[in-house]
């Protein structure tokens, strides 16, 4: 029986693993824009120690004004000083993070549940449309939920060894750098958990505090950082670290309502969005899910209420210990934190791996009636087999020329290896499109720093009209001594005559003139 186990396991392991890595980086092709700055600003760390808005290994990346998350463009440092700055470097990070927390979830519900249920949930998270969709993209949010689930496994096993709590809080902690959600979801779930813990006297209270000054210590950086850009205070620099102060509003004031006018009316609005997103799985945004097949297809949401009643159902139940409420107090912490922002699959990620270990429990209740098992594993695999198949087929095309801007570094590359000096054009028909002149050139930010030309410098997502030899929209190139142009596809038409010579990149192109004369369509 242990021999057959761990061969599933490895089977389920290497299945992940497939689906994640089959046609790395290109699939999706290209680049959303919120990739390209995390991997520019992990590189612009990197080699020359600060980021694109020049602060020193700063705890909160500025990013486009309104705050990123900096956990994952640290951990893609290592990846980008071996392989350089690439599409592939870009995305590793999380390719990792997501398989990792296929076995993760593993042991979690293994310790929990046993190994059936282990088995279970890690199968079912191994081929979650969402899980394989966030782990093939370096979007920074998505880093998350591998933290959280560590911190929550570790949690569990503290039951046992008390001291492994320092490693869970050393996990929440670290979540805080992954994602704006995180600034309420970590102490709201170390709160509770350590109530529940402490009530059942299953970890001592000197434990317990002495964790807890372990994830002060790492939340004090974050607390600074909310309460110097709350109250508009000078930024914190040294030669080591620093906590900026950023150019507009904080991302985390923009999503949440607790900053808005009326905050009750927004958080029942919040609660409709959220069961609305619950029922669909989809929130519109083609770069985080495909249209059908949501966070675990869409037929999962009774099945996963129905683990959530087994736990919660009968009060003599509840009233026992068990180390399933250290998952529900997860799943509790998820749900509250949906009211507080509008839902999109990024914002509420946190929610979705104790949805998938509730589905898995759910699931178990049919393990005696082995004809039902059995149609729900099918249902399952065959429902993978159409994602997968969506998702290598005609995802990449509609992904690439919609959100991930495909091809488009490969023109500016292109550009910038034909003509080595003088003014190139690029297309502003893409989302921020100067960051992926950064990304492409690996560009120095101090040449950034000192050249670039906003449209509008107090905005959080300030557009850039010009940097160093690069002007961006067609427009603005009218009078100039433009040597390339990099064109969105849309724009290629007016280039087609005897005066450019137009080379094609999927949906962009590059059009180089033939003489210095060359009028701009």
């Amino acid at each position: 029986m242990r021999v057959r186990s761990n061969a599933l396991l490895l089977l389920v392991l290497a299945l992940a693993i497939v689906v994640r890595v089959a046609g790395f980086p290109n699939i999706p092709p290209g680049l959303n824009q919120d990739e390209a700055s995390t991997a520019y600003d992990a590189y612009s760390l990197l080699h020359f120690g600060i980021d694109r808005t020049g602060y020193p290994f700063p705890m909160a990346l500025v990013s486009w004004g309104s705050g990123m998350n900096a956990i994952p463009a640290y951990l893609a440092m290592p990846f980008i000083a071996v392989f350089g700055l690439n599409e592939g470097t870009a995305r590793i990070v999380n390719v990792l993070l997501g398989i990792a927390s296929v076995l993760l979830l593993y042991l979690l519900a293994r310790k929990i549940e046993g190994k059936g249920t282990g088995l279970l949930a890690a199968f079912l998270l191994a081929i979650s449309p969402w899980h394989i969709v966030s782990s093939r993209v370096g979007i920074d949010e998505t880093a998350l939920p591998f933290f959280f689930l560590a911190g929550a496994y570790f949690l569990v096993c503290a039951i046992e060894r008390p001291r492994l709590m320092n490693v869970s809080f050393l996990f929440l902690g670290l979540a805080l750098g992954t994602h704006g959600a995180a600034y309420f979801a970590v102490p709201v779930f170390a709160v509770l958990s350590s109530l529940y813990l402490l009530a059942y006297r299953r970890i001592p209270l000197r434990t317990i505090i002495v964790a807890w000054m372990l994830l002060i210590v790492l939340a004090t950086p974050h607390l600074l950082y909310l309460i110097i850009n709350q109250f508009d205070l000078p930024a914190i620099i040294t030669p080591f670290f620093s906590i900026p102060r950023l150019q507009g509003e904080a991302r985390y004031e923009q999503v949440s309502a607790v900053f808005g006018s009326d905050p009750l009316r927004t958080v029942m609005q919040n609660f409709r969005i959220f069961w609305n997103y619950m029922r669909t799985q989809n929130d519109g945004l083609l770069w985080n899910n495909l249209p059908s097949y949501g966070v675990l297809y869409a037929f999962s949401l009774p099945l996963a209420l129905l683990g959530i009643l087994r736990t919660t159902s009968r009060w003599k139940q509840m009233r026992k210990f068990s180390a399933r409420w250290v998952v529900t107090l997860w799943l509790l912490t998820a749900v509250l934190m949906a009211g507080l922002m509008a839902v999109n699959t990024n914002r509420i990620n946190l929610l979705f791996l104790p949805f998938i270990y509730f589905t898995a429990l759910g699931i178990t209740i049919f393990r005696s009636y082995s004809a039902i098992f059995s149609m729900i594993i099918i249902v399952y695999t065959l429902s993978f087999v159409g994602f997968t198949h969506a998702y290598f087929t005609t995802y990449p095309a509609v992904a690439g020329a919609d959100g991930f801007y495909a091809s488009i570094n490969d023109a500016i590359r292109y550009a910038v290896q034909e003509k080595p000096s003088g003014t190139i054009c690029v297309t502003e028909n893409v989302n921020q499109a100067y960051m992926y002149v950064l990304f492409a050139t690996r560009m120095n930010p101090r040449t950034y720093l000192r050249t670039r030309v906003t449209n509008d410098p107090t905005a959080p997502a300030s557009s850039i009209a010009s940097m160093d030899r690069y002007v961006f929209g067609v427009r603005r190139c009218q009078g100039l001594p433009v040597v390339a142009y990099v064109l969105q596809e849309g724009e290629v038409a007016a280039f087609h005559n005897n005066e450019f010579i137009v080379t094609p990149f999927g949906h962009y192109a590059v059009a180089l003139p033939r003489n210095a004369d060359a009028i701009v369509p």
